[in-house]
């Protein structure tokens, strides 16, 4: 089975003319008034659970990237106060100071997504 272009009219003429198939199950598919070809119907359908599988995949890799954009949120706030607490203390800002909270903070963001990654891959 290629890769036959489906249009949005026969998309219409196969869902008017059969019942609803559910989604994510093999289901009976009824004919209500005419019969079409077989063949498009199944390039339909699966082209269909394509698309669901492809909408998960997509809302699953979304999950991840909040997961981590949230973390990177945390570290940077508790990082930070903790930098400029001690920046206060000290009375002096410089560059140095400046680059070691930008290294400390990649690196906690690289071990988290690292970890985010790991759990994501388990649950697939």
């Amino acid at each position: 089975m290629g890769n036959i272009p489906v249009t949005v009219a026969e998309y219409r003429l196969i869902f008017q003319n059969f019942a609803v198939v559910k989604p994510e199950g093999i289901s009976i598919v009824l004919p209500v008034r005419n019969v079409i070809d077989v063949g498009l119907l199944k390039m339909v359908l699966l082209r269909f659970f394509r698309l669901i599988h492809l909408v998960r995949r997509i809302r699953e890799i979304l999950l991840i990237y909040l997961k981590i954009r949230q973390q990177y949120m945390m570290l940077f706030s508790l990082i930070l106060k903790r930098r400029i607490r001690t920046l206060g203390r000290n009375r002096q800002l410089s560059v140095y100071s400046v680059r070691n909270v930008v290294t400390s903070l990649l690196k906690v963001l690289l071990i988290s997504a690292q970890n985010v990654g790991n759990t994501s891959v388990m649950n697939a």
